[in-house]
Parts: C-alpha cells; sequence; structure tokens
C-alpha cells in the first residue's frame, strides 16, 4: 500500500484514542492530516492533473456555501464558533478526499475492515482491564466511556464502526460479523445511549427483513408466512411498549440508572410534553421561533444570539435540522443531492446501514465524526462499476 493508505488505516485506529480534550486536534486527527499532504505530495510527484472528484462536486459546492454563510455571520458577530465550525466541514471534506485517493489501493477495504474490527477488540479488551473511563452524571449515576471525552461520543463511534464491518462483511456473507455486533451492542449498553442502541437494533432489524424477503422472493416461504411475521412484529413492539411505557410524573433520578430507564425518559417527554417538548430536549427551540433561517441560514454557532430559546443555548441535536437551521434550504438541497449521488447505486445489503443511520441522525449532531462522511462515501465507492481514480 501507499504511504497515504497505511497513514488513514492508522488514523482510523488512533481515532478512538481521546488523549485530549474533545473539539480539538487530536492524535488521529493529526494522523489524517499528514495522510492528506503526502497523498498531494504523491500527485504533485506524479504530475497528476485534477485535484478534486466529480462524485464530490455537490459537496465542494456546500462547503463554499458554508464558508459564505459562516463568513459573513463572523462580519456581522465576531466569534470564534464560526470559524471553528467552519474548520470542522473543512476536515470532513479532507477526509472524504483522502479517502477516495486511499480507496482505489488494492485490499484497502479489506484493510480497512480488519483495523475497524481491531478497533472493538480493544475497547472490548479496555473494558475487561478495567481501564475505561467514568462518566458520573450530577446526581452521582454512571455510565462507561471507555478510551473516549463521552458515553454517546463512545456509543456513536463504536456505532459507526460496526456499520462499516457489516458494509464489507455483508458483500462476503462473513458470519463472523455477528460476533462483533454483539461486542458493539454489549458496550453501548455499558453507555446507555439510547438513540444508538436504537440504531443497533434497527441494523439487525433490517439485516432480517432483507434475508426474510429473498426467502420470500426464492419461494422458500409464503405471502401469509410473510404476513404472520409481519403481524407478530408488530404486536411485540406494542406490547413492548405497553410494558415499559412510564408512569405518570417519571423521574429518571428516582430510578435504577440503565438503558432501559432511559428509555422510559425519552418516552415520558414524548408523552408529558408531546413532539414539541421532546424538540426542545434536543435544542430545536430555535426551530420554533426563528424559522426564517430555515430559509437563508443562521450560521453555526453563537447560539446565545437567540434570546427567544431559553432552555438550550447550545446546538441542535439533529444532523438535519442544524445543517438546515444553520446554512438555509439551498445547502442543505446540494448536500441532499451529493447523498443520493453516493447512494442510488447501493446494494440492497447496505439499506439496513443507512436506514439504521438515519434514524439515529435526527436525534444527534454527528458530522464531525469522520467515521459518519466514511459511511455515506463507502457506498458510492463500492457500488460503481469503475472506481474514479482521477479528478474532474
Amino acid at each position: 500500500m501507499s504511504v497515504t493508505a497505511i497513514l488513514f488505516l492508522a488514523f482510523v485506529f488512533l481515532k478512538p484514542w481521546y488523549l485530549l480534550p474533545s473539539g480539538g486536534l487530536g492524535v488521529g486527527d493529526a494522523v489524517l492530516l499528514v495522510a492528506f499532504v503526502s497523498a498531494l505530495v504523491r500527485r504533485f510527484v506524479k504530475k497528476q492533473h485534477g485535484l478534486l472528484y466529480k462524485e464530490d462536486c455537490f459537496f465542494y459546492a456546500f462547503l463554499v456555501c458554508v464558508v459564505l454563510v459562516n463568513g459573513l455571520n463572523y462580519v456581522l458577530d465576531p466569534h470564534n464558533d464560526f470559524i471553528r465550525n467552519t474548520a470542522y466541514w473543512m476536515y470532513g471534506g479532507i477526509l472524504i478526499w483522502t479517502l477516495r485517493e486511499a480507496a482505489g489501493e488494492k485490499d484497502f477495504l479489506l484493510n480497512l475492515n480488519r483495523v475497524l474490527k481491531l478497533i472493538l477488540v480493544v475497547q472490548l479488551a479496555v473494558y475487561v482491564l478495567g481501564a475505561g473511563r467514568i462518566y458520573y452524571e450530577y446526581w452521582d449515576a454512571n455510565r462507561y466511556m471507555g478510551t473516549f471525552n463521552n458515553p454517546n461520543q463512545m456509543a456513536y463511534v463504536l456505532f459507526l464502526t460496526i456499520l462499516l464491518i457489516y458494509c464489507y462483511d455483508s458483500e462476503y456473507h462473513k458470519r463472523s460479523f455477528w460476533l462483533f455486533y454483539m461486542i458493539v451492542g454489549f458496550l453501548i449498553l455499558l453507555t446507555k445511549s439510547t438513540g444508538i442502541f436504537l440504531g443497533w437494533t434497527l441494523l439487525a432489524a433490517g439485516s432480517g427483513c432483507i434475508c426474510i424477503y429473498r426467502q420470500y422472493k426464492a419461494g422458500r416461504i409464503s405471502g401469509r408466512f410473510l404476513c404472520c411475521i409481519g403481524v407478530t412484529l408488530s404486536a411485540a413492539l406494542v406490547i413492548g411498549l405497553w410494558l415499559i411505557w412510564p408512569e405518570q410524573g417519571f423521574t429518571i433520578q428516582d430510578k435504577e440508572y440503565n438503558i432501559l430507564t432511559r428509555i422510559q425518559e425519552k418516552l415520558a417527554l414524548l408523552s408529558q410534553g408531546g413532539i414539541r417538548k421532546l424538540i426542545v430536549d434536543r435544542g430545536g427551540e430555535k426551530i420554533l421561533y426563528y424559522p426564517e433561517y430555515l430559509l437563508y441560514g443562521a450560521g453555526e454557532g453563537f447560539f446565545e444570539r437567540f434570546p427567544l430559546a431559553v432552555v438550550w443555548k447550545s446546538e441542535i441535536h439533529s444532523t438535519l435540522f442544524s445543517i438546515w437551521f444553520s446554512y438555509g434550504i439551498i445547502p442543505t438541497a446540494l448536500m441532499l443531492v451529493w447523498l443520493w449521488r453516493n447512494l442510488k447505486g447501493a446494494p440492497a445489503d447496505y439499506w439496513p446501514v443507512y436506514i439504521a443511520l438515519l434514524a439515529e441522525s435526527m436525534t444527534v449532531i454527528n458530522y464531525r465524526q469522520p467515521f459518519f462522511w466514511m459511511i455515506l462515501a463507502y457506498a458510492g465507492i463500492k457500488s460503481a462499476s469503475h472506481y474514479y481514480r482521477g479528478g474532474s
């Protein structure tokens, strides 16, 4: 492999090791930047023409919009948030470009799959050895976070890791995938992250649906049996919700702190306050009071400038709505077009990955994690009939 590919794999392995506070340049991030520079140098030495990939033209256009929107807001309200969040998006662009450079090499995706599985084995070993970090809530309940700085951060990265592993293993029908799937599920339970647990469950459910549908198409099961499965699963879901539905006045501080009570906490928010309460809980209050920014974008950062949003003076915890509110309808459309161009040729086996990722992304802001962009680009890289090795 080239130096770029080796460095990229080193970056993937090192990314879960948070030796410094979150939000800054980590060890893995520094290695990615070196990989990016090495790819640029290699192109210069080989005198390759064309730097940008035509597959990502809409993403590049979106990045231009990010610079313009955040730049204008910085001029109006000088605040470092606008610069920092613009840098995060540039980081995502560097990640996607460097991945495309490395992914054209023989056995790169195989080696990437091995590194991702190694990450899970190491995280399990850290827990078994008792070397992981613990996060304490203000009422003294705790959550596990391993080598990360935050339990949700750990759960999310491990969730993305298993999604990437699934993309590769599903193509080769590797049964060993489910061993790593269970490792991730165990570690997610320790973090008590409800949104990630939902995404993890949906991955298995989606994979099961594809398997059952293929059995139906092959004539191995009848349509009547397929309907029975659907009715049984629907009834099980209703009964399960009825059994765990929280009582009136539910507060998690009075309960045993685990993944089940955290799910009940979310259900209590929904039942006692409706959709509006759930939106406010995820920082979406700004959308309710300042909907005009969905048209032209508010810029990303310095959320204290929205006085009507009194509950959370922070970002919106939803990937889609955070992008939409921060940058407006045209940049969001550019992002969605780029996403569609990457996913439209994806094999059916990949759809459980993207359904699970979409469901999880609606309640979490996750576009600052590099593995997120790797998943979105992965389908386009694998499904293309020929890999576009040059630039546009």
